[in-house]
Protein backbone atom coordinates (compact mmCIF):
# COMPACT_ATOMS: atom_id res chain seq x y z
CA UNK A 1 0.00 0.00 0.00
CA UNK A 2 2.79 2.41 1.04
CA UNK A 3 4.32 1.66 -2.45
CA UNK A 4 1.48 2.44 -4.29
CA UNK A 5 1.14 5.36 -2.52
CA UNK A 6 4.98 6.27 -3.40
CA UNK A 7 4.04 5.72 -6.93
CA UNK A 8 1.16 8.25 -6.74
CA UNK A 9 2.61 11.31 -4.93
CA UNK A 10 5.73 11.95 -2.25
CA UNK A 11 4.92 9.90 0.36
CA UNK A 12 3.80 12.03 4.05
CA UNK A 13 6.68 11.70 6.57
CA UNK A 14 5.87 14.64 9.11
CA UNK A 15 2.37 15.70 10.76
CA UNK A 16 2.00 19.08 8.49
CA UNK A 17 2.61 16.58 5.33
CA UNK A 18 -0.05 14.53 6.29
CA UNK A 19 -2.55 17.29 7.25
CA UNK A 20 -2.07 18.94 3.95
CA UNK A 21 -2.50 15.59 1.88
CA UNK A 22 -6.31 14.60 3.86
CA UNK A 23 -7.31 18.33 3.04
CA UNK A 24 -6.70 18.59 -0.79
CA UNK A 25 -9.84 17.63 -1.11
CA UNK A 26 -10.30 13.90 -2.88
CA UNK A 27 -11.32 10.94 -0.78
CA UNK A 28 -8.55 8.66 -1.30
CA UNK A 29 -9.36 5.39 1.15
CA UNK A 30 -5.84 4.19 0.98
CA UNK A 31 -4.33 7.56 1.82
CA UNK A 32 -6.62 6.99 5.09
CA UNK A 33 -5.50 3.25 5.73
CA UNK A 34 -1.65 4.83 5.28
CA UNK A 35 -2.69 7.77 7.44
CA UNK A 36 -4.28 5.74 10.39
CA UNK A 37 -0.96 3.37 10.08
CA UNK A 38 1.33 6.10 10.48
CA UNK A 39 -0.48 7.96 13.70
CA UNK A 40 -0.87 4.99 15.78
CA UNK A 41 2.93 4.06 15.83
CA UNK A 42 3.66 6.60 17.89
CA UNK A 43 1.74 9.04 20.30
CA UNK A 44 3.79 11.70 19.93
CA UNK A 45 1.86 12.22 16.35
CA UNK A 46 -1.08 12.24 17.67
CA UNK A 47 -0.15 15.40 19.60
CA UNK A 48 1.62 16.64 16.80
CA UNK A 49 -1.41 15.87 14.05
CA UNK A 50 -3.56 17.26 16.65
CA UNK A 51 -1.45 20.93 16.81
CA UNK A 52 -1.72 21.05 13.13
CA UNK A 53 -5.14 21.36 13.40
CA UNK A 54 -5.04 24.24 15.77
CA UNK A 55 -2.78 26.25 13.27
CA UNK A 56 -5.17 25.47 10.74
CA UNK A 57 -8.37 26.64 12.98
CA UNK A 58 -6.37 29.84 13.41
CA UNK A 59 -5.56 30.80 10.01
CA UNK A 60 -9.84 30.11 8.62
CA UNK A 61 -10.79 33.50 8.52
CA UNK A 62 -8.27 34.40 6.62
CA UNK A 63 -8.68 31.52 4.04
CA UNK A 64 -12.40 32.41 4.31
CA UNK A 65 -11.76 35.73 2.95
CA UNK A 66 -9.49 34.96 0.48
CA UNK A 67 -12.07 31.93 -1.01
CA UNK A 68 -14.72 34.93 -1.11
CA UNK A 69 -12.60 37.00 -2.94
CA UNK A 70 -11.87 34.44 -5.60
CA UNK A 71 -15.49 34.50 -6.52
CA UNK A 72 -15.24 37.91 -8.59
CA UNK A 73 -15.70 38.10 -12.43
CA UNK A 74 -12.96 36.23 -14.05
CA UNK A 75 -12.02 39.83 -15.64
CA UNK A 76 -11.04 41.42 -12.51
CA UNK A 77 -9.25 37.69 -11.50
CA UNK A 78 -7.56 37.66 -14.66
CA UNK A 79 -5.88 40.99 -14.34
CA UNK A 80 -2.14 40.96 -13.58
CA UNK A 81 -2.55 43.49 -10.15
CA UNK A 82 -5.30 41.10 -8.96
CA UNK A 83 -3.65 37.88 -9.92
CA UNK A 84 -0.68 38.98 -7.68
CA UNK A 85 -2.83 40.28 -4.80
CA UNK A 86 -4.96 36.56 -4.87
CA UNK A 87 -1.48 35.10 -4.67
CA UNK A 88 -0.05 37.08 -2.13
CA UNK A 89 -3.47 36.72 -0.07
CA UNK A 90 -2.86 33.02 -0.49
CA UNK A 91 0.62 33.10 0.70
CA UNK A 92 -0.24 35.01 3.63
CA UNK A 93 -2.93 32.46 4.88
CA UNK A 94 -0.35 29.82 4.50
CA UNK A 95 2.06 31.62 6.92
CA UNK A 96 -0.01 32.39 9.35
CA UNK A 97 -0.98 28.67 9.64
CA UNK A 98 2.61 27.99 9.63
CA UNK A 99 3.28 30.91 12.22
CA UNK A 100 0.43 29.57 14.43
CA UNK A 101 1.86 26.06 14.41
CA UNK A 102 5.44 27.17 15.12
CA UNK A 103 3.85 29.71 18.00
CA UNK A 104 2.09 26.42 19.24
CA UNK A 105 5.22 24.06 19.24
CA UNK A 106 7.56 26.61 20.48
CA UNK A 107 5.61 27.52 23.15
CA UNK A 108 4.09 24.51 24.64
CA UNK A 109 5.49 23.26 28.04
CA UNK A 110 7.80 20.39 27.89
CA UNK A 111 5.57 17.31 29.08
CA UNK A 112 4.79 16.01 32.68
CA UNK A 113 5.26 12.23 32.84
CA UNK A 114 3.31 10.26 35.78
CA UNK A 115 3.71 6.52 36.29
CA UNK A 116 3.43 3.56 38.50
CA UNK A 117 4.30 -0.08 39.28
CA UNK A 118 2.68 -2.98 39.92
CA UNK A 119 0.06 -2.56 42.58
CA UNK A 120 0.99 1.26 42.80
CA UNK A 121 -1.37 3.93 42.56
CA UNK A 122 -0.68 7.44 42.52
CA UNK A 123 -3.17 10.69 42.54
CA UNK A 124 -1.75 13.92 40.50
CA UNK A 125 -3.32 17.48 40.45
CA UNK A 126 -2.56 19.30 36.94
CA UNK A 127 -2.40 23.24 36.79
CA UNK A 128 -5.45 23.91 35.56
CA UNK A 129 -6.92 22.09 38.78
CA UNK A 130 -7.84 18.54 37.06
CA UNK A 131 -7.18 15.25 39.06
CA UNK A 132 -5.72 12.25 37.18
CA UNK A 133 -5.97 9.02 39.44
CA UNK A 134 -3.42 6.10 37.96
CA UNK A 135 -4.01 2.47 38.22
CA UNK A 136 -1.72 0.16 38.81
CA UNK A 137 0.86 -0.02 35.52
CA UNK A 138 0.26 3.39 34.53
CA UNK A 139 2.32 5.42 32.71
CA UNK A 140 1.18 8.95 30.68
CA UNK A 141 2.12 12.39 29.90
CA UNK A 142 0.47 15.53 30.03
CA UNK A 143 0.74 18.93 28.54
CA UNK A 144 -1.20 21.88 28.98
CA UNK A 145 -0.67 24.52 26.35
CA UNK A 146 -2.62 27.85 26.12
CA UNK A 147 -5.52 26.59 23.92
CA UNK A 148 -6.16 23.07 24.99
CA UNK A 149 -5.27 20.17 27.77
CA UNK A 150 -3.17 17.08 26.75
CA UNK A 151 -2.78 13.76 27.83
CA UNK A 152 -1.00 10.70 26.42
CA UNK A 153 -2.20 7.53 27.89
CA UNK A 154 1.05 4.99 26.79
CA UNK A 155 -0.40 2.28 29.09
CA UNK A 156 -2.86 1.46 31.84
CA UNK A 157 -5.61 2.49 33.21
CA UNK A 158 -6.78 6.15 34.77
CA UNK A 159 -9.40 7.84 36.14
CA UNK A 160 -10.02 11.82 34.70
CA UNK A 161 -11.97 14.31 36.98
CA UNK A 162 -11.30 16.98 34.72
CA UNK A 163 -12.03 21.08 35.82
CA UNK A 164 -14.39 22.90 33.52
CA UNK A 165 -12.96 24.92 31.26
CA UNK A 166 -14.88 25.57 27.50
CA UNK A 167 -12.11 27.63 25.91
CA UNK A 168 -9.63 24.80 26.27
CA UNK A 169 -10.68 21.10 26.01
CA UNK A 170 -9.24 17.69 27.53
CA UNK A 171 -8.01 15.63 25.40
CA UNK A 172 -6.70 11.79 26.25
CA UNK A 173 -4.84 10.59 23.44
CA UNK A 174 -4.25 7.10 22.82
CA UNK A 175 -3.05 5.00 19.59
CA UNK A 176 -6.43 3.13 19.35
CA UNK A 177 -8.36 6.30 20.23
CA UNK A 178 -8.81 9.81 21.89
CA UNK A 179 -11.39 11.06 24.36
CA UNK A 180 -12.49 14.66 24.01
CA UNK A 181 -14.36 16.59 27.20
CA UNK A 182 -14.81 20.05 28.51
CA UNK A 183 -15.21 19.20 32.45
CA UNK A 184 -16.53 15.84 33.41
CA UNK A 185 -15.29 12.68 35.53
CA UNK A 186 -14.17 9.33 33.45
CA UNK A 187 -12.40 6.73 32.51
CA UNK A 188 -9.52 5.48 30.51
CA UNK A 189 -8.46 1.98 30.44
CA UNK A 190 -5.87 0.94 27.84
CA UNK A 191 -5.98 -2.81 27.35
CA UNK A 192 -3.65 -4.26 25.09
CA UNK A 193 -5.83 -4.75 22.00
CA UNK A 194 -8.65 -2.40 23.27
CA UNK A 195 -9.77 1.04 24.45
CA UNK A 196 -12.14 1.27 27.56
CA UNK A 197 -13.72 4.33 27.96
CA UNK A 198 -16.46 4.76 30.73
CA UNK A 199 -18.35 8.11 31.91
CA UNK A 200 -18.91 8.58 35.70
CA UNK A 201 -20.36 12.29 35.15
CA UNK A 202 -20.95 14.43 32.61
CA UNK A 203 -20.52 13.69 28.52
CA UNK A 204 -17.00 12.59 26.95
CA UNK A 205 -16.82 12.27 22.45
CA UNK A 206 -14.47 9.04 22.09
CA UNK A 207 -13.42 9.08 18.57
CA UNK A 208 -10.79 7.40 16.49
CA UNK A 209 -7.31 7.52 16.79
CA UNK A 210 -6.53 11.53 15.52
CA UNK A 211 -9.80 11.48 13.61
CA UNK A 212 -11.94 13.97 15.07
CA UNK A 213 -15.77 13.29 13.30
CA UNK A 214 -18.92 14.11 13.87
CA UNK A 215 -19.97 11.22 11.54
CA UNK A 216 -18.25 8.94 13.27
CA UNK A 217 -17.45 9.94 16.97
CA UNK A 218 -19.13 8.76 19.76
CA UNK A 219 -20.91 10.67 22.48
CA UNK A 220 -21.17 8.73 25.91
CA UNK A 221 -23.41 10.05 28.49
CA UNK A 222 -22.93 9.23 32.46
CA UNK A 223 -23.45 5.11 33.14
CA UNK A 224 -22.45 4.25 29.63
CA UNK A 225 -19.51 2.67 28.23
CA UNK A 226 -17.27 2.67 24.99
CA UNK A 227 -14.87 0.84 23.26
CA UNK A 228 -12.54 0.62 20.32
CA UNK A 229 -11.71 -2.86 19.68
CA UNK A 230 -8.52 -1.97 17.10
CA UNK A 231 -6.87 0.97 15.36
CA UNK A 232 -9.54 2.23 13.18
CA UNK A 233 -11.93 0.91 14.29
CA UNK A 234 -15.77 2.56 15.20
CA UNK A 235 -16.34 3.19 18.74
CA UNK A 236 -19.30 1.35 20.00
CA UNK A 237 -21.37 1.68 23.04
CA UNK A 238 -21.23 -1.03 25.57
CA UNK A 239 -21.81 -1.90 29.31
CA UNK A 240 -20.11 0.71 32.09
CA UNK A 241 -19.35 -1.60 35.13
CA UNK A 242 -18.86 1.36 37.36
CA UNK A 243 -19.09 -0.30 40.51
CA UNK A 244 -15.17 -2.34 39.20
CA UNK A 245 -13.96 1.61 39.05
CA UNK A 246 -15.50 2.11 42.55
CA UNK A 247 -13.77 -0.17 43.52
CA UNK A 248 -9.95 -0.23 42.11
CA UNK A 249 -9.80 3.28 43.34
CA UNK A 250 -10.91 2.30 46.60
CA UNK A 251 -8.18 -0.33 46.27
CA UNK A 252 -10.04 -3.15 46.64
CA UNK A 253 -11.19 -6.37 43.43
CA UNK A 254 -14.75 -7.64 43.56
CA UNK A 255 -15.57 -10.82 41.74
CA UNK A 256 -18.90 -12.30 41.22
CA UNK A 257 -18.77 -16.19 40.29
CA UNK A 258 -16.20 -15.09 37.94
CA UNK A 259 -13.62 -17.92 36.29
CA UNK A 260 -10.64 -18.38 38.72
CA UNK A 261 -8.64 -18.01 35.26
CA UNK A 262 -10.10 -14.37 34.50
CA UNK A 263 -9.89 -13.53 38.03
CA UNK A 264 -6.40 -14.20 38.16
CA UNK A 265 -5.50 -12.48 35.17
CA UNK A 266 -6.89 -8.82 36.57
CA UNK A 267 -5.72 -9.89 40.11
CA UNK A 268 -1.97 -10.00 38.14
CA UNK A 269 -2.61 -6.51 37.39
CA UNK A 270 -1.35 -5.58 41.51
CA UNK A 271 1.07 -8.19 41.64
CA UNK A 272 5.04 -8.25 40.86
CA UNK A 273 4.82 -11.72 39.47
CA UNK A 274 1.69 -13.31 37.69
CA UNK A 275 -0.60 -15.88 39.22
CA UNK A 276 -1.97 -18.24 37.32
CA UNK A 277 -4.18 -21.49 37.39
CA UNK A 278 -2.08 -24.89 36.94
CA UNK A 279 -4.55 -26.49 34.46
CA UNK A 280 -7.51 -25.35 32.52
CA UNK A 281 -9.93 -27.26 34.95
CA UNK A 282 -8.88 -25.36 38.04
CA UNK A 283 -8.92 -22.10 35.70
CA UNK A 284 -12.83 -22.74 35.01
CA UNK A 285 -13.92 -22.78 38.45
CA UNK A 286 -16.19 -20.22 39.25
CA UNK A 287 -15.08 -17.48 42.54
CA UNK A 288 -16.78 -14.87 44.33
CA UNK A 289 -15.09 -12.94 46.99
CA UNK A 290 -13.96 -9.56 48.05
CA UNK A 291 -10.11 -8.38 47.82
CA UNK A 292 -7.70 -5.94 48.88
CA UNK A 293 -5.49 -5.05 45.88
CA UNK A 294 -2.61 -7.75 45.23
CA UNK A 295 -3.31 -9.59 48.61
CA UNK A 296 -2.20 -12.75 47.90
CA UNK A 297 -2.39 -14.28 50.95
CA UNK A 298 -6.12 -13.50 51.76
CA UNK A 299 -6.76 -14.89 47.93
CA UNK A 300 -4.70 -18.19 48.83
CA UNK A 301 -6.84 -18.44 52.14
CA UNK A 302 -10.40 -18.08 49.88
CA UNK A 303 -9.04 -20.59 47.69
CA UNK A 304 -7.94 -22.77 50.35
CA UNK A 305 -11.30 -22.44 52.10
CA UNK A 306 -13.70 -22.76 49.03
CA UNK A 307 -11.51 -25.28 46.53
CA UNK A 308 -8.72 -26.93 48.61
CA UNK A 309 -6.34 -25.16 46.36
CA UNK A 310 -2.88 -23.63 47.14
CA UNK A 311 -1.00 -20.50 45.91
CA UNK A 312 2.78 -21.90 45.87
CA UNK A 313 5.85 -20.02 44.08
CA UNK A 314 6.36 -21.54 41.04
CA UNK A 315 10.11 -20.85 41.05
CA UNK A 316 9.94 -19.61 37.56
CA UNK A 317 8.71 -15.77 38.67
CA UNK A 318 5.10 -16.31 38.87
CA UNK A 319 2.28 -17.85 41.60
CA UNK A 320 0.91 -21.02 40.97
CA UNK A 321 -2.66 -22.33 41.81
CA UNK A 322 -2.93 -26.14 42.14
CA UNK A 323 -4.92 -29.02 44.26
CA UNK A 324 -3.34 -29.07 47.58
CA UNK A 325 -2.60 -32.74 47.07
CA UNK A 326 -0.33 -31.79 43.87
CA UNK A 327 2.53 -32.91 44.08
CA UNK A 328 5.83 -31.53 42.63
CA UNK A 329 8.15 -33.87 40.73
Amino acid sequence: MIRRLQKMRRMPVSAADWFAARHRGDTDPALERAFEAWLTDDPERQRQYALCEIAWDLARPAAERLRSSTTESPERIGTPHRRWAIGAGLAATVLVAVAALWLTLGSEPQPLRYATGPGEQRTVVLADGSRITLNTRTALSVTIPARQRNVILENGEAFFDVAHDPSRPFHVLTPLGQVTVIGTRFNVYRRPDSLEVTTEQGLVRVSKAGLLDPATDLLVHAGEGATISAPGAQPQLRHADLRRIENWRQQRLEFDAMPLAALLEEFSRYTAAPVQAATPEIGALRVSGVFHLGDIIALSATLDAAFGLKVRDSGDGSWLVERSNDTVE
